[in-house]
Formats: C-alpha cells, sequence, structure tokens
C-alpha cells in the first residue's frame, strides 16, 4: 500500500500535468506556519475550491502547507486572508510560485516558493535547538 504522502504529492503533480495538458497557467502555493493547537480539517476545507490541489504536512515546529490553484478566478489575497483566518496562526509565512513561468515541474516550482519565504521572526522561546522556525 503507498503511503498518504506519496498520494498526495501524485495529485499535485497530476494537478501541474493537467494545467500543462491544458496549456493554462497555474499558481503554487507554499505557506508555513504555526497553529496554537489542532488545526480543523473543516476550516481548512472550506478555503478553497473543490478544483483545488492541497496537502498539509507537520514539520518541526509547525505545518506546511502547498497547494496547486487553476489560476482563471484565484485572487491570491483573498486565499491567503481565508487561510491566516482559519488557521489562527499568527507566524504566517506565504510564498507563490506560478507555472510556467517559475518552473515546469512541481519540484521547482515548491523549491521556488520555498526560497522566496519570507524568514519569520521566531521567539525565544521557539529558537531552542534551531536557527529559525522552519529549519
Amino acid at each position: 500500500m503507498r503511503k498518504r504522502s506519496v498520494l498526495v504529492a501524485d495529485e499535485l503533480e497530476r494537478h501541474i500535468m493537467r494545467c500543462r495538458r491544458r496549456q493554462e497557467p497555474a499558481a503554487v502555493l507554499v505557506l508555513r506556519f504555526v497553529a496554537p493547537g489542532r488545526i480543523s480539517p473543516e476550516r481548512l476545507r472550506a478555503c478553497f475550491r473543490l478544483t483545488d490541489s492541497v496537502a498539509v504536512t507537520r514539520t518541526r515546529y509547525g505545518y506546511e502547507l502547498v497547494g496547486v490553484f487553476d489560476e482563471d478566478g484565484l485572487d491570491r489575497d483573498a486565499l491567503e486572508w481565508r487561510l491566516r483566518c482559519a488557521l489562527d496562526a499568527p507566524a504566517t509565512c506565504v510564498s507563490w510560485a506560478r507555472f510556467p513561468d517559475d518552473g515546469v515541474t512541481l519540484e521547482t516550482l515548491l523549491d521556488d516558493a520555498r526560497a522566496a519565504l519570507p524568514v519569520p521572526v521566531v521567539p525565544a522561546s521557539r529558537r531552542v535547538g534551531a536557527l529559525h522556525l522552519w529549519a
């Protein structure tokens, strides 16, 4: 049986392939955050359209949400606002990449978006054993 993370990555990759086949642009989001408690899947799901491909993974100091979105009708600012409200996470870093302008593979697009993430301000209590929040 395949692991869930592989299945989710496949869905994100398929979304990029569909955009490539249709010759349509796509937006790739990388959002890192520290949640004060457990994340409510229902609140998160309400932020997205049915056609969006999204994955959330746990990191050492928080979570990383990645998504692939058809650019047609996408309002990036509104999506970021809905996510920040749903997550109730003040320490949130967001970055975007665009297919095909910033790359043509999911890996390249995610690397590009992650490299553009701002370095968050980390409280001293969270710095133990790490250079910064996302190390």
